[in-house]
């Protein structure tokens, strides 16, 4: 689970220089997020509830293996998951 942190705070960070998205791969990333959210992944936006916090991360991972999603795409994926608080205020940062 901590290597899919790892991996997204990474990305976010080396995006954050990046251009903007060719929107064929904006379509392909919409792809990979709703077949994740079919497979029962839900939005994070920084619950206090340690249980919420805790399956979260675990049930992405789980889904994004399962579903195969692109090793290049992941980090892009699971942001679009994270709104609002859930952006800065990740359940692994506060040490649940």
């Amino acid at each position: 689970m901590e290597h899919i942190v790892r991996a997204v705070a990474a990305g976010m960070a080396a995006r954050a220089f990046s251009t903007t998205p060719r929107s064929g791969e904006v379509v392909t990333i919409v792809h990979w997020v709703k077949g994740m959210t079919e497979m029962g992944c839900m939005t994070y936006r920084g619950e206090e509830d340690a249980e919420v916090a805790g399956h979260w991360p675990r049930k992405v991972e789980r889904v994004i293996n399962q579903t195969q999603v692109p090793e290049e795409l992941r980090v892009d994926c699971v942001t679009q998951l994270l709104i609002e608080d859930g952006l800065y205020d990740l359940p692994w940062q506060r040490g649940y």
